[in-house]
């Protein structure tokens, strides 16, 4: 939520091939005297980490093979049970 009527904001319009149209960034009051090109890459660099990296399938991957796994080996260890409780 803006509080105020002033405000200092940093307009980002992607390129077309962007999942943006465009992105508003509102400036903190208290930020230190930083120069425009390392807001703009700062904005860039936050924008960009909206779209998730590629790597994110493969920890979803890893992470169902880790239950498989899981289950294969709570099942193997439920029927070795069984089979000595008789």
């Amino acid at each position: 939520m803006l509080k105020g009527c002033q405000r200092q904001l940093v307009m980002l319009k992607p390129g077309e091939n962007s999942v943006f149209e465009s992105a508003w960034l509102v400036l903190r009051e208290e930020r230190a005297d930083v120069a425009y090109d390392d807001m703009i890459a700062e904005a860039n660099r936050i924008v960009s980490g909206g779209i998730l990296p590629r790597y994110k399938r493969r920890r979803l991957r890893s992470r169902l093979w880790s239950m498989l796994l899981g289950v294969i080996l709570g099942g193997g260890v439920a029927t070795l049970i069984f089979f000595l409780m008789r």
